[in-house]
């Protein structure tokens, strides 16, 4: 039973017009209430207090309250080769997890994913934070398999629970049951090279790739009259996918219809988008876990390891995994995905993902 209200910072990628991130926040709000909130935003949010996402706010902020919470997200991995992100979010745990510490305050990490762990810098990095930490939760296997592997960290400070993005459509699957009206294909894409890598020429290569690829599975499908429906997870400035998904309309056709772009800003715009699909192709990991949410079957392009992953445990078919360097069906592999499209998506809605995402008790 409650017996009072405690005051919490929450910290993440908020207020960067990434809809995934955007969720995530609204859940944990949600989950939350009651308590006195305090978030890191670039953004101002309707009826919670905000503060500017850098060190000096959020250093003040700390000392006035009970608990820390960071996450969710996937900040600490050992994909990243560009050295500009390969320790950038080591560094930023580090540093909010010791100026806790410091100010002797709680630390939580709250739905993060930590895959893939392949370096000792990591390792070592991540069994201090856990082991000095209040509480520690995992949204998805890969990651909890992998922090179990590490030799020292507390084990019994790790949950399993969902992604807390979840947590805010959970009253909504039950949308996904109206009829599609039309063979709508969603499609998301980001400029993985150009952010990563620096190397916009690669994007447009990709670019070159998937249109292809369209043009062949619209060719296939042509007695469906499918749409083209180009969906925008993220409009921060030096993630811009606006520009790589007009590249990608001019790329295609006349033949092939494509809806107007749609930008998913909100928990509604989800809501109202991905059960109108019929198939989606993607990159974003939230808008994996949307089509798993809304039935919707799905062809997922992985840029990082945490998508595949994510994937294999919502149990996509590994031919429907493709890379950024392969985007292509052989025909055998494309006539089953002809005859999985053709066929009823049946499975529990009630998954059990869910229903697992909690904070720990902090009153």
């Amino acid at each position: 039973m409650k017996t009072k209200s405690s005051r919490i910072l929450l910290i993440g990628h908020f207020g960067r017009n990434n809809i995934g991130d955007q969720l995530m926040l609204d859940s944990q709000i949600s989950l939350l209430a009651g308590h006195n909130i305090i978030v890191a935003s670039n953004e101002q949010i309707n009826n919670i207090k905000t503060i500017r996402d850098s060190i000096i706010p959020i250093f003040i902020s700390m000392r006035k309250v009970d608990y820390i919470c960071f996450g969710g997200g996937t900040f600490i991995h050992d994909h990243h080769q560009n050295i500009k992100f390969k320790y950038s979010g080591h560094l930023k745990i580090l540093i909010y997890f010791l100026l806790s510490k410091i100010l002797k305050k709680k630390f939580n990490l709250v739905g993060n994913g930590f895959y893939p762990i392949k370096k000792s810098i990591t390792k070592i990095v991540l069994k201090f934070i856990i082991n000095n930490s209040n509480y520690c939760s995992v949204r998805d296997k890969s990651s909890f398999n992998e922090l179990c592997k590490i030799k020292g960290l507390d084990k019994d400070k790790i949950q399993l629970t969902s992604d807390s993005a979840l947590i805010k459509l959970h009253e909504s699957i039950l949308i996904s049951k109206l009829e599609k009206t039309n063979y709508i294909i969603g499609i998301n894409i980001l400029p993985y090279y150009n952010i990563y890598e620096n190397k916009p020429n690669l994007d447009n290569i990709f670019i070159d790739r998937l249109s292809i690829f369209i043009e062949e599975l619209c060719k296939k499908i042509s007695y469906l009259n499918p749409i083209i429906q180009p969906i925008i997870f993220n409009n921060k400035k030096t993630e811009n996918e606006t520009e790589l998904i007009s590249k990608f309309n001019n790329q295609l056709s006349s033949s092939i219809t494509i809806s107007d772009t749609v930008f998913l800003n909100n928990t509604e715009d989800v809501i109202n988008t991905f059960p109108k699909f019929s198939l989606y192709i993607g990159m974003r990991y939230h808008g994996i876990l949307f089509s798993r949410v809304f039935n919707v079957k799905q062809i997922i392009i992985s840029y990082h390891p945490k998508c595949s992953v994510l994937g294999n445990e919502l149990n996509v078919d590994d031919d429907f995994i493709l890379t950024l360097e392969n985007i292509s069906l052989t025909n055998e592999k494309m006539d089953k995905l002809l005859n999985e499209l053709n066929s009823p998506y049946n499975f529990n809605r009630d998954i059990e993902l869910i229903h697992k995402f909690f904070f720990p008790d902090m009153n």
